[in-house]
Parts: C-alpha cells; structure tokens; sequence
C-alpha cells in the first residue's frame, strides 16, 4: 500500500488518470479501465519482467516499446496498450511461449482457468510458423512430492515459483536450473519436493505446471461452486475461497484480491479439508447405552440432554453444571453458549480453551484489552521484530511470511528469544536460546538494560503510564551477568537484544501461546517493554499474541470467561447485569464461576456433576490427558458437540453430530481483532447440525426460549450487548472484515490500539519475578531431559489429526532429540523409545536435529501419544512450569 505519496498525472489509451508516484505503468493501466496481458506478473510479488506480454508504447521514449510491469509510471506520460504492432507482438511471445508446451489442455487441471489457454484464445493463436523447425524438449515430471504434482513441461519459464517461494515464504525450495533451451525449474538433483508445502507455487503458477494433487482428475473448474469463507485452522483470518461440487468440497484456494492474506495460504489452509468429508464424521445423534452408542433422532437425543441437566439442577443446583467450548465455534455459536449458560442454566461455570488465557490476561491488566495491539500488516513494516517463545512457521505460517517480507523490502532486524532454534533462526540478527522456564528473567535483564543504559521513551512513559519507579526497583538485580548465570545466554547477547530493541523506530513483539511455561508474567513483561520503549499507541509497534485457533480472539469478545460478560464487560457491575437482564429476559447468576482449572477440581471433588462441551477434545488437548480422562468418567452427565468420536467423546453420555465451518454461516474474530463473514459453502453432512441451532434447540425445550432463525439475527443482538462490535454488521463485513472497535464518526476500524491514549487510565508497569524451579521441575539423574511441547507446521491443534493428507506427511507421534544426546544413549534415527515423565509413559519414535540443544526433548502437542499425555494435570496445585522426563529404549 502507497501512503501518503505525491500524485502524478499521465494519460492511459487517451484516458488522463492520477497515480501514486512510484506506481507503475502497469497500475496505471488498470486504474485507466485498460487491461493489460501478463504471466510473469503477480501483485504480491516484485516486478519482473520476464514474459514480455506487458508491452506497452510510451510516447517519447526511446525504446519502441516498455514491459509495463516493472516501469514505473511518471508525470506527464502517454500510453498506448493496443496499437496492432503490439497486439501482433504478443502474438509472437505467445507462438513462442508455445513452442515447447504441450497442447494437452483436455487432461490438464488448469482448463478454463490456465492464464496461457485464456490468451492463445483472446489472440487467436491458431497456428505457430515456429514449431515446424523446433525439437520438442520433455521434462521430468514430479509425481512422488506430497500434495504437489510438478509438470514443467507445461512451465513457461515465469518464474513466479520461484519468487515466492524466494520472496513470500522464504524457503527457496525451486530455482532455475540448466540453461538455454534446456532451461528448467527443479529442486537441486531434481529430488522430491522437501518443502512447507504452502501450495503457493501452485497459487501462483499461471499454467498447470503445477497443480494440487488433491484436487487432480477431481473436477472441471466451471462445474464448481466457488463460496468465500475463513480458514478454520491458526487465527490470523485468511480468506479462503471454497470450491464445491454436488456438495462437496473439492479445493480450497485463495484470492489474491480478498482478504487480508491476500490469496496466500499455508498447507494447513490449502490442503488440510479432508475431514470435512472424512469417514470418521458423526452424522448422527448417539446415546451411550451400557456402554455401547446407539443411533436416535434429534428429538430423543434432546429430550435425554434436557431431561438430565433438569435433574442434576434440580437436585445439586446450577453451579453443579459446567461448560467448555472450543475457539474454533464461530462468535454467534459462542454468544449463544455463554449465554445459555448463564440464564437457561444459572451458571457463570463457562471458559473455551486453555493455552493462552494468561497471556491475554496479562495484556489487559497492562494496556487494558486482552488482544493485539496492532494490525498484522503492519509487522512487514516494523523495523525490529522480536519472537519470544514462538515459531511462527508452524504455529501461524503466515505471520512468518510477513516476517520474511519485512526482512527482505524494509531491510527490518529480527530478534528472537526461545527455547531452541526455530527456522527463522537463520535469518536473525539476534538469536538466543534460552534455558526452558527462564524467559522471566531474560525479559527483565533487557528492561534493565534499556534503563541504565537510558535507552527508554521518558516522554512517553511520563505521560501515559503508572508505576516505572516502582518497576525500575524491581529489576534492578536483573543485571546481564545475573540473567546470564540464570538463563545461559551471554551477557552481551542480552545487550544487543535490548540495544537493537529499544533503538528501532517501530518494533513489534510476537509472543507465542505454546512455547512458554509463565505466560501471563510473559505477557506483562512484553507490555514492559513496549512501554519502555514508547512501541505502542502507534504505526508499526506493539504486542501481538499467536493465538492457536481461528476465533480464540472471538471467544475472549463474545464472554466465554466466567468472570466477563461478552464484551469484557464487569460480570458484578449492577448498571452492566441490569443491561444484560432486560436484553436477556432473566436474572443473572450473581457470583463469579469457575474457570477450566476449577472445573476439572470440583470434577475430582465430585462437586461438578454435568459437563456440556462444545466442540473441545479436551482429552487430547489438555497436559494431563490421562488424568482429564479418569476425571470425565465421574461426572453424571457428559454433553459433546463433536464432528468426531474424539477421545473426548468416548466418554460422553450423548454425542450431537456438529456441523463443520464450510456447512455454516457465522463470524469469526482474528488475531487482529478482525470479525470477518464466512458462508457456508455446502449442506452439513449427514444429519449435522450447526452448533448454535443445537444450543437453540437444547435451550427452547429447557425453557429459555432461542428463535434465531439465522446466525445474522444473533449478530444483531451481540452488537446491541457488546460495545466494541456495537457498528458491526453482516453487510458491512464483506469483502474483509471490520476491525473493532469501529469509529462511527470517522466511518474507520481500529487497525492499532492506543492511538489516543488508554482511555480514562494509564498505562501500567507490572513488576515480575522469575521464581526459581522446585526439585519437580529440575532435571535429574532418573529425568535427565527437560520436555518441551512445540506446534507441528502441519497440524493445528488436534482438528488436522483427522486429516489423511496431512497425517501422510506428518506420520505417527514422535520426540525430537540432539544427535549428541541420542549417542550417549545409543539410540538411532527412528528408534522405538519410552519416554517417562513422574506422571506417565508413552511410546514413540525418536528423530533428531541439531536444533535442539542438549538436555531438551521436543515432543508436538498434536498426537495422543504427545506431549499432553506426559505433563502433569493442568489443574493440580502447585503448578509446574517444566515436566522433567527420561528415554528409553523400548524393549519388544
């Protein structure tokens, strides 16, 4: 995007038009209405200039004619784009693009949607004088690589491929090799792809070059049905284009003109749709029956819900009652749950996934909204970036895309702090390992140092914040000699990161949500900075959490917390209950409820006699899986929504067959606080239903009625109950979604908070101590390693585990070991091990890197075998920040 730029004047075709200066003559065009061919040329990529198709005469100029795509436009010039000498010119290009391309557009994938077949026909390419004097060249065609078939017979040298997977994604997987007419695109040696699998080269490729396996021999493009929609997986909000065919689901593509991710996907988005049509679906209600489920209809399934939570209430009360709901549910189904909870059962018993909780607490106690500060556009822009506890690749891809711009177009530092070396790792200016669990202490020694070292914003931390005395005693013995003896990262390491950090016109921090043990002292720590700094309130700077799922924004804003009402709003505030009570129809229970940790006690303590989940595994999902699945079993009743027979639902009294994001309508809320539409694309399989009609249904025959007769009708009760989405509208949502909160005045959204200042208050500074480990959390003889759970770039929580495609690539659980470590225990590549922690043993297999420094293991949350099944109880008391485990070798 162009701010803030001169205006320049040229004529287009004799059209006289105004464009940024810097712009192209290429732009020009299209604001001019004249279309312009290309092939090399794609919008989120740097001009080129390769195809040549783009040809244009500018008056004047010595060259007869300029490739408009990589000129830029300037004052006073004459175009021309359709002389005869060009269009016979174009001709030529597209006769000898075609010398050496196959004709198979019968068989091709890229029929009616392929660039160069739209092309020969617009410029009625029927014959080519050149082919009879040519020797037609066959290239090797890639069948072996996942996801991705390679045909470079059908490549014309483009290069598109190659730039973003250079430019956006910055893994360089293919480049031209060869030379002449030999010329190709490959992988070094031509091996199989080894790659992230984005799909973006495909995204790109404007021929059938490459194309998706999934979808080849699948469908013919104008049989489709295309449906805008948002990515169910990671919670940056991508766009995702839904194509189907007799109500299923074919492919999901982007749009490079909507949406925020601009046409880029990641291989989750782009090929991870399987389980919409997996066997494994539940398409109908099931009742547990002396442990065996047996099929029934809706009304039977509903009468056993509702006669059941009757009874419990009636005899144990309404705080007897709990639920759960999972971030992926969109804001309408979430609303509806908090507050079916709240007054057709009685309880403020209500929460939504752990994980990132405390980070978004600390943001709000700091700043005071628990979300992003700022847009994620703007983190191309920022000249410091800083990755705490995170892995952008394989947690939230795309915010790695935009790191690798910023590095690449504005020559921007990154900085990164973790546990071990991630990918980006390379590409740093700064990177440091830290010792697991000591993140506290490095975060406070790089405060230390920006205020002696008078690196800090006096101005700004004088007129917006409170409590920097207080603060600046509190870290001064996090000294970088201290830090070091704790962390194990030099002292001048620590210097430099809090040099390049406090120096930078804008920075902006990353903060993972799965990397890190204390994350609500992280989350207030990364405030610290920012407001040491002044990197906040502005362009460009700011805190931004990686949260897991694709509305755990959503979830925060629509209340399913038991101590807010949707909107953030003060649950024991007598002007708030009252709004809430004449909205709602019914008196809200008056005490604040138990939060998941709680929940799962009273479970143990026998005080939680019904659990309803939405959409949760929390089996999977939870450290202590071995533990939550005892405790499921206690409780008298146990409500699923579910689209799978997860390991959750095994336990359920009742399972209620859901409908997945492409067979509903909604809103979901991303990490920049963005509410976009999505639209059901086809009819729920089976006899699925979306979740909010199975609230409505289950509340109704309660006795709180629920006529919504669409999810359009409850976003207009939300806007009239919270104020941040008080402007939101399903029509004002298209194409891109609404930043909230929206400004009437200035008909604007919010890409950055704080602009203004904090509202009524300021600020604050918030002192935090690094405690030290207890003997459970040191390593030992008997637990040698420190386990560390980390995110796969394949999986998304445990939704992806249902995917074929992408378990085929991903394979079976497995631990990541240093090949040092592995050689002291004798233990090879694929070894069968037993990794034990103090609390339980799993199987797996062994891989290893270099990455992970010596006395950790990485071990993914995904598997049932993973990470979760290890940890202790996320409930018990007192909480552990680190799980020491060992290895084994398993004996058959």
């Amino acid at each position: 995007m162009l701010l803030n730029k001169k205006m320049i004047s040229l004529t287009v075709d004799g059209k006289k038009i105004q464009i940024e200066e810097g712009a192209t003559i290429l732009e020009a065009c299209e604001k001019a209405g004249s279309r312009v061919p290309t092939l090399c040329y794609d919008k989120r990529l740097l001009p080129y200039g390769a195809c040549r198709l783009c040809i244009v005469e500018v008056e004047g100029s010595r060259a007869k004619f300029t490739t408009s795509c990589s000129t830029p436009a300037e004052e006073g010039m004459v175009v021309n784009t359709t002389s005869d000498d060009i269009i016979q010119r174009r001709k030529t290009i597209l006769q000898l693009i075609l010398l050496n391309h196959p004709l198979d557009c019968l068989i091709c994938d890229k029929a009616g949607e392929c660039k160069l077949q739209d092309l020969v026909y617009e410029y009625s390419v029927v014959d080519n004088p050149f082919r009879s004097r040519w020797q037609y060249i066959e290239f090797h065609i890639d069948h072996v690589s996942p996801f991705i078939e390679r045909n470079t017979n059908r490549c014309i040298l483009c290069g598109r491929c190659v730039r973003i997977c250079d430019e956006l994604t910055g893994t360089c997987e293919v480049s031209f090799i060869r030379r002449g007419i030999k010329t190709d695109i490959g992988t070094d040696f031509n091996r199989p792809l080894n790659c992230e699998f984005c799909g973006q080269c495909i995204s790109t490729c404007p021929t059938g070059a490459l194309s998706s396996k999934l979808f080849k021999y699948k469908a013919r493009v104008w049989e489709l049905k295309d449906t805008a929609s948002i990515c169910s997986y990671c919670s940056h909000g991508c766009t995702v284009i839904i194509s189907s065919m007799e109500n299923t689901v074919k492919r999901i593509e982007g749009d490079v003109d909507i949406g925020i991710n601009e046409g880029n996907l990641c291989a989750r988005g782009r090929f991870g749709f399987g389980y919409i049509h997996s066997e494994e679906r539940l398409n109908t209600p099931l009742i547990k029956d002396r442990d065996i489920y047996r099929k029934v209809s809706w009304e039977e399934a509903i009468d056993f819900v509702v006669s059941r939570l009757k009874g419990i209430k009636e005899n144990y009360g309404p705080d007897s009652i709990a639920g759960l709901a999972s971030a992926r549910l969109t804001n309408e189904e979430l609303y509806l749950f908090q507050k079916f909870m709240r007054v057709g059962i009685g309880t403020n018993n209500i929460d939504h996934s752990l994980g990132y909780n405390g980070l978004l607490k600390g943001l709000k106690e700091s700043f005071g909204l628990p979300s992003a500060t700022n847009s994620i556009h703007e983190i191309r822009k920022s000249d410091v970036i800083f990755l705490i506890g995170t892995d952008p690749t394989a947690s939230i891809p795309l915010i790695k895309q935009g790191i690798n711009l910023a590095l690449k177009r504005n020559n921007a530092k990154l900085l990164i702090a973790n546990p071990f070396d991630i990918k980006l790792t390379k590409q740093a200016k700064v990177s440091v390992v830290y010792r697991p669990g000591t993140e506290v202490a490095l975060l406070n020694a790089i405060a230390w140092v920006i205020i002696n070292k008078k690196l800090m914003d006096e101005s700004f931390i004088s007129s917006s914040t409170l409590g920097f005395d207080d603060f600046s005693k509190h870290i001064s013995k996090y000294t970088p000699e201290y830090a070091q003896e704790i962390t194990g990262i030099d002292k001048e390491a620590i210097i430099e990161l809090a040099r390049l950090y406090a120096t930078a016109k804008s920075a902006t921090i990353l903060v993972g949500s799965n990397l890190i043990y204390d994350d609500e002292k992280l989350a207030k720590q990364s405030a610290n900075l920012a407001l040491l700094t002044g990197n906040i309130g502005r362009e460009n700077a700011g805190v931004c959490i990686l949260l897991e799922k694709n509305n755990s924004q959503g979830a925060l804003d629509m209340g399913v917390l038991p101590n807010f009402l949707p909107g953030y709003q003060n649950l024991t505030e007598p002007v708030i209950r009252e709004k809430f009570e004449k909205l709602w129809g019914r008196p809200l229970p008056r005490n604040e409820g138990m939060n998941t940790e709680l929940i799962f006690s009273q479970i143990e303590k026998d005080k939680i006699k019904a659990l309803y989940i939405l959409g949760e595994d929390v089996v999977r999902s939870y450290p202590g899986s071995y533990k939550i699945e005892e405790l499921l079993s206690k409780v008298d009743l146990l409500v699923i929504h579910s689209l799978f027979m997860t390991e959750t639902a095994k336990s359920a009294h009742v399972i209620l067959p859901c409908a997945s994001f492409a067979e509903k309508d909604g809103t979901y809320t991303s990490i920049e606080r963005r509410v976009q539409l999505a639209k059901r694309a086809i009819e729920p399989v089976g006899q699925a239903k979306p979740d909010w009609e199975i609230i409505s249904l289950v509340s109704s025959q309660l006795g709180y009625e629920m006529n919504y007769p669409t999810p359009k009708e409850i976003m207009e009760e939300i806007t009239t109950a919270v104020p941040i989405y008080r402007e939101i509208s399903y029509e004002k949502l298209s194409p891109s979604g609404i930043q909230w909160p929206y400004r009437t005045k200035s008909n604007a959204q919010t890409e950055y908070l704080y602009a203004d200042g904090f509202g009524e208050n300021k600020a604050k500074f918030i002192p935090v101590e690094f405690e030290k480990l207890s003997e459970l959390e040191k390593q030992n003889i008997e637990y040698p390693f420190i386990l560390i759970p980390y995110n796969l770039f394949l999986h998304s929580g445990t939704l992806s585990t249902y995917v074929k495609e992408l378990n085929d690539v991903a394979g079976e659980s497995f631990i990541l070991l240093n090949h040092k470590e592995a050689d002291k225990l004798e233990l090879e590549e694929e070894a069968e091990v037993i990794v034990r922690s103090r609390y339980n043993q799993i199987k797996t297999r062994l891989k290893l890197s270099w990455d992970v420094p010596l006395g950790v293991v990485l071990i993914p949350i995904h598997y049932k075998d993973g990470s979760q099944a290890l940890l202790p109880p996320f409930y018990s008391e007192p909480k552990h920040r680190l799980c020491p485990v060992r290895i084994d070798k398993y004996e058959k």
